[in-house]
């Protein structure tokens, strides 16, 4: 059996199982946690669909909770209002057990680096926040789960996360219990793409002017508890005339996400933040890393209805255009090029083509590798640049993955600070752009 070596730490180990694409991995871990009906720490998606299914068969006893899981997207696997709630709830299960090695939801907090975090609502946390809250809540589950089942867990772990996750296997299998490892092929890969690989790159020195100026973000509902304290967040001010594409690069739960809805208005905030191109002017369209989750009320089909955007541009031509570019690229691989109708690459596809079809000024891609294996990925992210070039729409990709720096003509580091009157006045941290490359 072949063993990361990140993962090689007893002589128990975990059992890793590596996939093509994206739906066969999701069909692989349904089957393996499926069974767990209703799944009661599931997010709201999973939840409904168990609720339908218990509707269908009639109300019976529910079979007890074995297997601890993280799903693919990790905020699918937490329900309740805030962090606190759910690691209660985790708790109250393994008090039920009679342990009596039980940890308090603060001192289970601190242990992921989270305990600042207890009363902030779900909804509002980051990426690498929603991580770490998964684990701690898995942590918990050791006590009445013999298994921990994870997919994709190197898609959504930076390097500065990966010593939470070891913690939390680790765990696992120093008690002699199983460790399932559902991952896409390559994504635990850390090299860079060969530079070359980017044919696009050569010809096209697109320029756009990325600017955040007095960018204050509030952290919590508008409407939230009674007296409770506002927090917000500041972007330093920062502007760069950068080279298309550009990566902004950064650990989990450093600020990455929060930049990019800033830039593409998808949150509200005071302030200045803006991507002006030199060819096209301003406006900023943002494709978030769970594409899943943007097409829950839109099928493949009704997205493949859209007809022309602004310029005369078909948008059923440029999904073709590109779907022929990264079939082109996979085949050059040496993998299959066919792209499966329905799939998530052919989804990722319609939607970048919507986006790009309305020509903005640039054009963000959070996490591209999401759900996509090492080599699609690639192929996919290559074929977007060129298109978008051909455009005049200047590409910022966002990631924690060192993958991108070779096929990037600018790179920015995305970092959270804490300011020196931290919590004086609601702030909460402040995120600084520096310039690498």
């Amino acid at each position: 059996m072949y063993v990361h070596p990140l993962l090689i730490m007893n002589q128990i180990q975990p059992d890793i199982t590596y996939y093509q694409s994206y739906e066969a991995r999701e069909e692989a871990f349904n089957h393996q946690v499926g069974h767990l009906i209703p799944c009661r720490y599931a997010g709201p998606r999973r939840f409904w669909n168990d609720f339908s299914m218990i509707i269908r068969g009639g109300l019976s006893e529910t079979p007890k909770l074995s297997i601890a899981y993280i799903t693919g997207n990790p905020r699918d696997c937490l329900t309740y209002g805030s962090a606190r709630q759910v690691l209660t709830a985790a708790l109250m299960d393994t008090h039920s057990q009679n342990r009596t090695d039980f940890l308090t939801v603060e001192s289970l907090a601190a242990k992921f680096e989270i305990d600042d975090l207890l009363d902030q609502p779900i909804r509002t946390l980051s990426g690498g926040e929603t991580v770490k809250l998964a684990l701690a809540k898995s942590w918990a589950a050791s006590a009445y789960c013999s298994t921990l089942t994870i997919a994709s867990p190197f898609c959504w772990l930076s390097q500065t996360n990966r010593k939470l996750f070891l913690q939390t296997t680790n765990y696992y299998l120093n008690r002699r219990q199983t460790v399932k490892l559902l991952a896409l092929e390559g994504e635990d890969v850390l090299d860079e793409f060969p530079a070359d690989m980017l044919q696009a790159k050569k010809p096209v020195n697109l320029i756009a002017n990325f600017a955040f100026k007095s960018v204050k973000i509030p952290l919590r509902p508008a409407i939230s508890a009674i007296d409770a304290e506002q927090e917000y967040a500041l972007i330093d001010d920062c502007e760069e005339n950068l080279l298309s594409p550009c990566l902004l690069i950064g650990g989990n739960g450093q600020g990455k996400s929060l930049l990019a809805k800033c830039l593409a208005n998808a949150i509200p905030f005071q302030g200045q933040a803006a991507v002006k191109s030199v060819k096209q002017g301003e406006g900023v369209r943002l494709l978030f890393q769970d594409v899943i989750n943007q097409t829950l009320l839109r099928s493949f089909e009704m997205l493949s209805q859209s007809q022309t955007c602004s310029h005369d541009l078909k948008i059923a031509e440029l999904f073709e255009s590109i779907s022929n570019r990264v079939q082109a690229n996979l085949t050059g691989s040496g993998t299959q090029g066919q792209i499966e109708t329905d799939s998530l690459l052919a989804v990722k596809i319609m939607l970048m083509a919507i986006r790009l079809c309305s020509q903005p000024a640039a054009i963000i891609l959070d996490e591209p590798d999401w759900g996509l294996t090492r080599t699609a990925a690639g192929a996919y992210v290559t074929s977007v640049i060129e298109h978008a070039h051909s455009l005049g729409v200047a590409v910022i990709l966002i990631s924690h993955k060192p993958w991108w720096q070779s096929l990037s003509q600018s790179v920015l580091q995305v970092s959270k600070h804490l300011p020196a009157d931290h919590h004086h006045d609601g702030c909460r941290f402040s995120i600084q752009c520096k310039r690498i490359n």
